[in-house]
């Protein structure tokens, strides 16, 4: 199956983005919406629409800097998962940023949680599809989150640049590092 992105086009497109970013993130986790809208009209940020054989199957959003793209929510709907759709539309995502880097953030694997299990499933779909672990850790708001990135490596201080930079300083001052636990081992 082909993967397409396409900017949203009209109020259904808008409407299927918004009920799975809803469903698919926990609240804690989820900007206000208005607030992506917002980004994405300013050129900030991209929100796209990912569709195979004329269907919804998910979306992706970014906020885009100069060199670097932070893949900041991808998301595939629910009965669409499974079947390779999540990897296509990265493939799709890394042709058209093919002149950055693409990174992006992900709940801490190494702490005892209950949902371990599937935060390991999480990056292990993200290593096999051209991610690596930058073994830079980092608390935002509170939530110990790894970096992950697609080319070359990303330091904490590019990190927070970028923050500071692309997306807002109030952001980049609920940031700090912390000790990855590979990143002691070398």
């Amino acid at each position: 199956m082909e993967v397409n992105l396409i900017r949203p086009n009209g109020i259904a497109h808008w409407v299927r983005i918004y009920r799975l970013y809803r469903s698919a993130f926990p609240k804690a986790e989820r900007k206000p919406f208005s607030l992506i809208r917002r980004m994405q009209r300013a050129g900030k940020s991209d929100i796209w629409y990912g569709e195979s054989g004329g269907k919804f199957i998910g979306f992706a959003i970014t906020i885009n800097g100069p060199q670097q793209i932070l893949l900041d929510y991808l998301a595939v709907d629910a009965k669409h998962r499974g079947g390779g759709l999540g990897s296509k539309i990265l493939r799709e995502l890394q042709r058209i940023y093919k002149d950055r880097q693409i990174f992006l953030e992900i709940e801490s694997v190494w702490e005892d949680v209950p949902d371990r299990e599937a935060r390991l499933r999480r990056k292990r779909f993200y290593l096999s599809n051209g991610f690596t672990s930058m073994n830079v850790m980092i608390r935002l708001f509170g939530v110990k989150m790894e970096l992950l990135s697609t080319g070359c490596k990303l330091n904490y201080e590019q990190y927070h640049s970028f923050y500071r930079d692309n997306y807002n300083s109030w952001v980049a001052e609920h940031i700090s590092e912390e000790a990855h636990p590979e990143a002691e081992c070398h």
